[in-house]
């Protein structure tokens, strides 16, 4: 990877999680920059506009679901690390993507919007081969997993909501990690669940709040 495209996606990187909150028709060329921690004239040098920090903040959405997609149909990980994987992939989902870009992108970004609906279908796709493993390998319990999947956006979205600690007096962590739980005993078998160490996603959950609070 070149230079200037080490740095372009290091400014992306930056930002990602400003961009991810906000409509970005809204956004303006000052809030950019001072989330990039740039100048005017460095924005400039690397992006002829704001379009282009969309489509490479996009093109990261996508290809980040397309790597861990990868990882997760990997038969010869073991089903509890690749399940861990998909909640991962849930939360960054949610979290740097929330409702107000998706309903500007669709509104104002048509394609940008598809291009990242066309990579959450493919996601879906493949969970549902990774369900079905599951339960061929006696590991998973027979429940419906489109349901399974569909409570993530639901209830990720509700838990990282400003009023939500104040209404149940609990922290966003220990929301999102007791959700954890609450996925993984619906989905394993009973012989299975003191098999799973749960030490990898709670560190994540506590670096992917790192960076977006």
């Amino acid at each position: 990877m070149s230079n200037k495209a080490t740095n372009l996606y290091r400014y992306i990187e930056k930002a990602k999680a400003f961009l991810g909150k906000q409509r970005f028709s809204q956004v303006k060329i000052d809030e950019l920059v001072k989330h990039m921690d740039i100048s005017k004239a460095t924005f400039y040098k690397y992006f002829s506009s704001k379009d282009d920090v969309l489509d490479l903040f996009i093109e990261g959405c996508t290809n980040y679901l397309h790597v861990t997609d990868d990882f997760i149909q990997k038969e010869e990980i073991s089903l509890a690390k690749r399940f861990q994987k998909t909640y991962e992939q849930s939360l960054k989902s949610v979290i740097f993507i929330s409702n107000e870009l998706l309903y500007d992108l669709k509104e104002k970004y048509p394609i940008q919007y598809e291009k990242l609906m066309v990579a959450q279908q493919l996601r879906y796709s493949h969970l549902q081969t990774f369900f079905q493993e599951g339960r061929t390998k006696g590991q998973f319990r027979s429940i419906n997993t489109t349901l399974f999947m569909i409570q993530d956006e639901e209830v990720i979205r509700r838990i990282i909501h400003p009023s939500f600690t104040i209404q149940y007096d609990i922290t966003v962590k220990k929301a999102l990690f007791d959700f954890y739980l609450l996925k993984k005993y619906q989905l394993f078998e009973p012989s299975i669940l003191n098999t799973i160490d749960d030490s990898y996603i709670e560190d994540q959950i506590s670096v992917i709040l790192q960076s977006y609070l």
